[in-house]
């Protein structure tokens, strides 16, 4: 089984058990980004923030996500969350006979071909399932069914307690308006609450957030300190109407980058997205599955940047953390498998190590550890982004620069003389007037901005 498989495998049961499904998704090894579901550009950002005034700031340790390992307050093992979701007259202005009976249709044809088929939710459904809300969104229209379930282990589910749950179905549409079951949850005894999902499935997209009787606030991004030390999220109140919140998103928005949280927003979010990873069966690939890593190599990487540097390639990997970490910076998910370290030495034999760190689900940063002879490590980050190539980090105290391009060969020289010897994949470039950096892919040679 590749790790892809077995990543999809554990998506479909990552309710049923306390290593929340963000662990893996920080594993991942592969799978082809979509063009609908790019990262939110900034201008993307700005859009959802005007969305709503009074945007709250949240502080707090990086490792804090709409994935977070957090207990919803006051719930039990024996509780039901969802069971509201039965009582009541269906919500929402599409709340008519016929778009009742299209989202009762959809759960009954479409929930065996959804994202959680195969976890057992749906095995041995009890009584009738009801539409709780059926409304209209950016993305067309959207429904929320509930039913009860008679939940057992095996077939992916491990419970603390066996027996009846609320299942709850998210529905989208497709560009013909016709519902699709995307997901469906039941509340796992000390997981967060799964309150939102997105309910594009083609074109633009949309966030549906139950009303489960607290202040809610939605974060859509990240936001990083200058130095990338420290991050925080920034979350703007959401309104609610008829039993939902329902919020426009900036064209490729997606889950991973979103985060929604009662407010105020103290540690871990206690509520979350449900990952639909949604594809359209045109493309016939399977669901979604996405990865953000700057570079993704087959196995663990360490590269020389610079002459006389291979006394430190044992040590890098444990360098560039322990970097890290003595410069207090936030406790990153260093998930070594499939990346990369570069190491190399100054003329005064200062130690240098270059890598990738990647925060969540966000884009992987690079990070580039300067260890002296003596006195504590310094970290300098890269340009944040996905699509920044080659990484070129300026060191601190006019040390030099540090540069990376996966699959290039890089080299300097000074005042137009001759080219040093090619490194590949990283470099180390010492200070000096009019020096001059490029990279080599295939048969080209590239010039390097130093910035």
């Amino acid at each position: 089984m590749t790790e892809t498989e077995l990543h999809q495998r554990l998506r479909l049961s990552v309710d049923d058990v306390h290593a929340d499904d963000d662990l893996i998704l920080r594993a991942r090894q592969g799978g082809t980004r979509r063009l609908r579901r790019r990262r939110l550009t900034t201008a993307g950002i700005s859009a959802l923030a005007v969305l709503a005034v009074g945007a709250v700031a949240v502080a707090g340790p990086a490792v804090y996500n709409n994935l977070a390992d957090a207990p919803v307050a006051g719930e039990t093992a024996t509780s039901d969350p969802y069971g509201f979701l039965l009582k009541g007259a269906t919500r929402g202005d599409l709340a008519n006979d016929e778009m009742i009976t299209k989202a009762l249709e959809a759960w009954q044809k479409t929930r065996d071909g959804s994202q959680r088929n195969g976890a057992g939710l749906f095995k041995d459904l009890q009584g009738e399932p009801k539409v709780y809300w059926v409304g209209t969104t950016a993305s067309g229209p959207a429904a929320i069914v509930a039913q009860r379930a008679n939940l057992r282990n095996g077939n992916g589910l491990k419970l603390e307690r066996e027996g009846a749950h609320t299942v709850v179905g998210f529905i989208g549409a497709d560009v013909r308006d016709e519902f699709h079951v995307l997901t469906a949850r039941y509340a796992a005894a000390g997981m967060p609450l799964t309150t939102g999902f997105m309910a594009g499935m083609d074109g633009p997209q949309s966030l549906v957030v139950l009303d489960v009787g607290k202040k809610t606030g939605l974060s859509p991004r990240r936001v990083y300190s200058a130095d990338g030390a420290s991050s925080r999220r920034e979350f703007t109140p959401l309104t609610f109407k008829d039993g939902v919140s329902v919020t426009a998103l900036p064209k490729g928005a997606f889950e991973e980058d979103l985060s929604i949280s009662t407010l105020p927003a103290v540690g871990p979010a206690d509520q979350r997205i449900a990952f639909t990873g949604y594809v359209t069966p045109e493309d016939n690939k399977g669901p979604f599955e996405p990865d953000r890593r700057m570079w993704v190599t087959s196995k663990p990487e360490s590269w020389a940047m610079s002459p006389r540097a291979e006394t430190l390639q044992a040590g890098a990997w444990a360098k560039f953390e322990d970097g890290l970490a003595k410069a207090k910076f936030w406790p990153y998910f260093a998930e070594q498998k499939g990346t990369w370290v570069g190491y190399g030495m100054t003329p005064d034999r200062t130690e240098i190590y270059l890598g990738q760190r990647q925060l969540d689900d966000e884009p992987t940063r690079a990070y580039a550890v300067v260890v002296p002879k003596n006195g504590r490590p310094k970290v300098v980050s890269a340009e944040f982004g996905e699509d920044v190539t080659p990484v070129r980090i300026k060191l601190p105290d006019n040390l030099g620069w540090v540069l990376a391009q996966k699959d290039g060969v890089l080299s300097y020289r000074v005042g137009g003389g001759a080219w040093s010897a090619g490194t590949q994949n990283a470099l180390f470039v010492p200070a000096g007037a009019n020096v001059e950096a490029r990279t080599k892919l295939e048969d080209s040679f590239l010039p390097v901005t130093l910035p």
